[in-house]
């Protein structure tokens, strides 16, 4: 049940699906980078990063100010989301 709670709420909603894919397809980025090259605010971004900061998705790094944001691989059902992903491009 707690793996399921973690999935629904990583691809929902959209948005935060859309910021999860970026970070699959690009490795990492900024907030400015990401709101910037999906056309989100910069304050929704920073909230869903948050969020997925929280459920251990993604991981954060920082250079002085800036806050480097990227996928956190070393957990399985992240592995298993950016496989889903990956695979969904490839048969499009």
């Amino acid at each position: 049940m707690y793996e399921e709670g973690r999935v629904e709420r990583t691809i929902t909603p959209a948005k935060r699906f859309l910021i999860l894919k970026y970070l699959i397809l690009n490795g990492e980025a900024n907030i400015t980078k990401i709101s910037r090259d999906l056309g989100l605010s910069y304050p929704i971004t920073k909230n869903h990063l948050e969020e997925l900061l929280k459920l251990g998705i993604i991981k954060e790094r920082r250079l002085g100010r800036v806050r480097i944001f990227q996928i956190n691989y070393d957990d399985s059902l992240v592995r298993k989301i950016a496989r889903f992903v990956m695979e969904s491009l490839n048969h499009t």
